[in-house]
């Protein structure tokens, strides 16, 4: 699979986890840090969850019959 398949599907699987996060950090961004209150972001769960998601279906396959042994 391509590198631009991987991005479609895991773009596809994990839209709700982004859009929850995508909300998160607008609310964020436009309350706080654009008024120059620079605190914790209170999104990094919602990032997390969304890493979660999207790293694995980015993440290529090892090849079959490979060692990872050293």
């Amino acid at each position: 699979m391509s590198g631009a398949e991987r991005l479609a599907k895991a773009q596809e699987a994990c839209a709700e986890s982004k859009a929850v996060y995508d909300a998160c950090f607008k609310a964020w961004y436009e309350s706080q840090f654009s008024v120059g209150v620079f605190g914790t972001n209170p999104c990094s769960p919602q990032w997390d969850d969304y890493q979660r998601c999207f790293v694995p279906h980015m993440t290529p396959p090892k090849p079959t019959g490979e060692s990872t042994d050293a």
